[in-house]
């Protein structure tokens, strides 16, 4: 029987020490692993926040969850603001949209926050 080690959705660091359910590294293993992290992640920006209340490790955490989120976010609200802008023409005939962000917007079908027509 071989186990299978469970890694991070975005960084592909290994999270096996976190619970069953996660899918994102944890703050608690970056601080463990800060080494591997470092190396996978890179960079971040360093400058924090003037009112920050939270430490780098959990902002390596946090960034490390929208890195997955951010992408079809980001797509599907220039999508909307560009329906909103197009006021003259149909926006479904005008948009032209790439087969990658077809592909992100296929994440929304069936949800209340599908853009119909797409």
């Amino acid at each position: 029987m071989t186990t299978v080690q469970r890694r991070c959705k975005t960084t592909g660091i290994g999270i096996d020490s976190q619970r069953r359910d996660s899918v994102f590294i944890s703050e608690k293993t970056v601080k463990a692993k800060p080494e591997e992290v470092k190396a996978k992640i890179g960079p971040r920006r360093t400058n924090k926040r003037r009112r920050s209340y939270h430490d780098e490790t959990y902002r390596t955490a946090h960034h490390a969850r929208n890195d997955d989120s951010n992408t079809r976010n980001n797509t599907r609200r220039s999508i909307e603001r560009a329906i909103c802008q197009t006021p003259l023409f149909d926006p479904l005939e005008v948009l032209r949209l790439t087969p990658e962000q077809r592909q992100v917007m296929e994440y929304w079908k069936g949800t209340p926050w599908e853009i119909k027509g797409l």
